[in-house]
């Protein structure tokens, strides 16, 4: 794939090109799979799928070489660990 800038955002995010911005757009008081998920949230019967949900993102956060309880409320980060976590929701 080349990246040209024909590309769409959704194709760009696909080859793995993701934007980083200098101010968080965490939400401090939610967990840390709540905001890695925020408005993508998996769902089983019109409700979150809590288990799904925090599955997924300790095995993100586990690539990515993290050992951050996907139920810890953001605020209780890092600064570097706040941004490890906003990486994976671009």
């Amino acid at each position: 794939m080349t990246l040209d800038r024909a590309q769409t955002p959704l194709e760009r995010e696909r080859a793995g090109i993701v934007t980083i911005y200098q101010e968080f757009n965490l939400l401090p008081e939610m967990s840390v799979a709540e905001n890695m998920y925020v408005g993508r949230e998996p769902v089983r019967c019109g409700l979150i799928d809590w288990s799904t949900l925090h599955r997924h993102s300790t095995r993100i956060l586990s690539t990515l070489g993290l050992q951050i309880d996907s139920r810890a409320a953001v605020r209780t980060l890092t600064v570097g660990e706040q941004q490890m976590v906003e990486t994976p929701r671009q």
